[in-house]
């Protein structure tokens, strides 16, 4: 039987543990060496849990599981002849609800691309033409304001913004904009100044408890992909500084509710939350059940 010809595109875009590597390197600035043995104590911490027979659970991304196959019966294909495959131990892995969102969101993005490069050249703008730089099919302009205000109400302690809270507040922004779109021109000083130069406004509605204009955020992301993301983030940027309050409780409650987050989610994030976070899920998930029925 003549094998399969190799596709040459598929090998190009094949992540090695080399591209990790650099990736560290360029990253945090590590030398190559020191970034390599990292790669390795980490891939090696991974190896060694799934030999002692545990579970390795990465959240936001999957978990990796042990399991047992029984003894088997199979043919050979080539002599047709009946042999006994030993039982065995496999590893296998289960991707996130957050790491299936991204790649969804990922394929449908590819899926439009393709489309609009397939379309025939018309005299028509299209929509992608009048696109304007900063945004993109996924997030436009309103969507990303309305994420930088739900996610910057997080960030206050006592009427001021926490430092660990804003340093959460950057990251979180930041890496939404690198899964969702890079070429996006949006920086962690630039999300930093933006909440600086919008600090009065937001600390208004935090005060005043504007459920209103929370409301209003939650209703224009609700058309945006990787809500599962933001939820995570707002999370994050809540427990920054190790304390939980009740307003950080109530608006991700309010978002879990208003985009009626399925219940398998908070699996994802178990790892960073406290029970009391957990406790917030659940009932919110609980709460919007009941309102169904």
């Amino acid at each position: 039987m003549a094998k399969k010809p190799t596709d040459p595109k598929r090998s190009e875009i094949t992540l090695k543990r080399t591209d990790i590597t650099r990736e560290l390197h360029h990253k945090t600035g590590l030398s190559i060496s020191e970034s390599s043995d990292l790669v390795e104590q980490i891939f090696g911490h991974v190896s060694r849990a799934l030999i002692d027979g545990e579970d390795v659970k990465l959240a936001g991304f999957g978990t990796f599981k042990l399991r047992q196959k029984p003894e088997r019966i199979a043919r050979n294909p080539k002599t047709n002849e009946e042999v006994v495959i030993d039982p065995r131990r496999v590893v296998t892995f289960k991707p996130s609800n957050v790491m299936k969102e991204r790649v969804n969101s990922a394929l449908i993005k590819d899926k439009k691309i393709k489309k609009r490069n397939l379309a025939p050249k018309t005299k028509t703008k299209t929509m992608s033409s009048r696109i304007k730089p900063g945004q993109t099919l996924e997030y436009k302009t309103t969507q990303w304001i309305a994420l930088f205000q739900l996610l910057g109400l997080l960030t206050f302690v006592n009427d001021k913004i926490n430092a660990k809270k804003l340093e959460a507040f950057t990251h979180a922004c930041f890496e939404l904009k690198i899964i969702n779109d890079p070429t996006t021109p949006i920086t962690k000083d630039s999300t930093k100044s933006w909440l600086k130069t919008n600090r009065k406004r937001l600390l208004a509605a935090r005060q005043s408890k504007n459920h209103n204009m929370i409301t209003k955020m939650l209703d224009q992301l609700s058309l945006a992909p990787l809500k599962l993301d933001i939820i995570y983030a707002m999370v994050k940027i809540s427990i920054a500084d190790g304390h939980y309050g009740k307003f950080e409780q109530a608006i991700i409650k309010k978002a879990i509710l208003h985009w009626d987050i399925p219940v398998k989610f908070s699996h994802n994030i178990d790892y960073a939350c406290s029970d009391m976070i957990l406790k917030t899920l659940k009932s919110a998930q609980k709460q919007g059940s009941q309102v169904k029925e």
